[in-house]
């Protein structure tokens, strides 16, 4: 008898933030499944631009249980792959994005982050 094998989908989830600023706060999506984060590619617009943020996990979608990407700053206008903090995700959790400081004149930030549903 043949055992029934159960393949992991590929998903991804990304946002745009026309003008960032350094206090924003936004609600990415809600996980009601387990997930492995494969990784998360940003790109900025605009003149020696530079973002500080910080991608959280939660089960309240405000206090933070952990950080996928802590604390980084984003400076590429080509795209790149971030540094991932945590890599596994419980079920029934919110990601969040989080900014604490921006340079330059940034005019669009943007960030994918690709995962696997278990």
């Amino acid at each position: 008898k043949l055992a029934a094998t159960k393949a992991a989908i590929k998903l991804k989830a990304g946002i745009s933030v026309a003008a960032p600023t350094a206090t924003e706060n936004i609600m990415v999506f809600f996980t009601n499944a387990a997930i492995t984060i494969e990784n998360v590619q940003e790109v900025l617009a605009g003149t020696t631009p530079s973002v500080t943020y910080t991608i959280h996990f939660g089960d309240t979608g405000d206090v933070s249980d952990g950080t996928i990407v802590a604390s980084h700053a984003a400076t590429s206008t080509v795209g790149t792959a971030a540094s991932l903090n945590t890599t596994s995700i419980l079920a029934n959790r919110y990601v969040w994005v989080t900014t604490s400081a921006t340079s330059g004149t940034v005019t669009n930030f943007h960030f994918t982050i690709n995962y696997v549903m278990q």
